[in-house]
């Protein structure tokens, strides 16, 4: 038997790029199926200075909106409407036929149901009774 050992690393691009090949090939393997795993961010700057982004990836023809965080005073100027739509049109433009993205009970589910986000399910068992709501939207 193999001897193995485990250690703890931060996520890199190289480690990052080592498992999404890995992934991508035991999917082909798997289903005959090749998906690109296609990862991008959006960054909004006032000037020089980082207001918020949203990140997103590609995986098995639907797009994953990962992470939107936008800086406090820049909320609720419609800064996330226009992060949320350049991702959007990054999925679409890469033939996706649905996006997913969750959120927190206290952060913004209301946000993403006003963009078309229909919620699928939820997840309890969060610090602070939090929850997590998992949501879709149509892109095709």
């Amino acid at each position: 038997m193999a001897q193995f050992s485990i250690q703890e690393s931060p996520i890199t691009n190289e480690l990052t790029t080592l498992i999404d090949d890995g992934f991508r090939q035991h999917g082909k393997e798997a289903t005959g199926y090749d998906s690109p795993i296609d990862r991008v961010a959006f960054v909004a700057k006032d000037k020089d200075t980082f207001v918020g982004a949203v990140t997103a990836h590609v995986l098995w023809g639907t797009l994953h909106i990962r992470h939107m965080f936008i800086e406090t005073k820049y909320r609720r100027q419609g800064l996330g409407k226009l992060l949320m739509e350049k991702a959007l049109e990054f999925g679409k433009a890469r033939g996706c036929s649905v996006a997913f993205v969750d959120t927190m009970s206290f952060q913004a589910l209301g946000f993403y149901q006003r963009l078309g986000f229909v919620h699928e399910f939820t997840r309890t068992g969060f610090a602070q009774n939090s929850v997590l709501y998992y949501l879709k939207k149509e892109l095709s």
